[in-house]
Formats: C-alpha cells, structure tokens, sequence
C-alpha cells in the first residue's frame, strides 16, 4: 500500500480525539441522542457553525435556546470546547511516525471553538499539513467541493489519497471523488485501522 499512497488525510472528531458531544449535550438536556441531534440538525444557526456562517456568541445563544441550557455562554463554551477529548491513546505519535514515509493532513467538520481546543490539546499544524477546517473553508463533508478543495491544496491525485473517518457518508464521498477510504469506529479511532492496514506496528 505504501507505494499507492502519497497522502494519509485524516478526520478528526472520531478519528483523531474523541467527540462526546451529543451524548454530553443530551445529558445536559435529558433527552435521547438522537433526539439531540434532530434538535442540532434542525437549526440553521447551529448547523452553519462548522462552515463558518455563525459567530462564537449567536451559536452559544442559540444552542441554550434549543436544549433550554440555562447557563451563561462561558459556561456553555467551556462545556461544548471540553466535548472533544484528548488524542486517542499513542495516534498522534503513529501518525508522526507516518510522516516519514506519508504527506499527513486533515481534513475535519467542526467549528471555531473546537478548533481552538484541538490547537490547545496537541500541535496540530505540526502534525497535520495542511490542516483543513470545515468553518475556515466555508464547506462542510460531504460536499465534494470540501474534497476538490484538499485535491487542489495538495496537489495530489486522489487515487493516491487516503482518507479515515468516521462517518460512512463522509467515506461514500470520498470515495465518489475518487478517494480511497476506510472508516474508523468513533469510539477506538484510528489507530486500529492503521494496524489492520499494516501502516503501523
């Protein structure tokens, strides 16, 4: 495989950290996860965070207004920043290890706040290049324009780039662009997949 790869491109909520959110959110809401996420997914404020299209304090005061949260928005920032966790156990150590023989980027829906914790949990741009933000790009996984996007920043064709994530409708799209692609399971992340692919010990 390594002879077919030029690019490893990588999620991150999932893949790289964990995400808790709309479990954490759900909680803190009480109501089903999936019912959160319909919640999410029905609000144009809340949904246009990760392309970039809403503000830190207009999605904070919309998402105490959806899941009735009554706190303040530097509760609730803390709280949704806090959401993502620290690196998988030993993945940023293999995916530097990768970058001996791999150019390594991702490619990650999310949004300001997020982005400012991961930049807080590990040096991402030492470890990915480039990194790639759904809310500094304004497009969103899966539109294949987020993928063409990483096609004409790299300059690497994308029968030679391979991509994790965690959403199958994010690796379906990848795939239709030409990408190869493998899942990851949210909950262990990328690292097994990376020694099933004998990419890593």
């Amino acid at each position: 495989m390594k002879a077919d790869i030029d690019l490893l491109l990588f999620d991150l909520g999932g893949v790289v950290v964990p995400w808790v959110g709309m479990e954490a959110l759900a909680d803190r809401a009480g109501m089903s996860v999936e019912d959160a996420r319909a919640h999410f997914e029905q609000s144009d404020i809340l949904k246009g965070y990760q392309r970039g299209a809403s503000r830190d304090a207009a999605f904070l005061d919309a998402l105490s207004q959806r899941f009735a949260l009554d706190a303040p928005r530097t509760v609730l920032a803390r709280h949704w920043k806090d959401w993502v966790r620290p690196p998988f156990p030993g993945v940023i150590d293999a995916i530097r290890t990768l970058g001996d023989d791999f150019a390594t980027a991702c490619l990650s829906n999310t949004n300001a706040l997020h982005w400012e914790r991961l930049h807080e949990l590990f040096d991402l741009k030492a470890v990915f290049d480039p990194a790639l933000a759904s809310h500094e790009l304004k497009l969103a996984k899966p539109d294949p324009a987020i993928f063409q996007t990483v096609i004409d920043r790299t300059g690497v064709a994308p029968d030679r780039i391979l991509f994790f994530d965690d959403s199958p409708e994010n690796v379906r799209a990848a795939r239709a662009m030409g990408m190869r692609s493998e899942p990851v399971d949210p909950m262990q992340g990328v690292l097994p997949v990376l020694k099933r692919l004998g990419l890593v010990a």
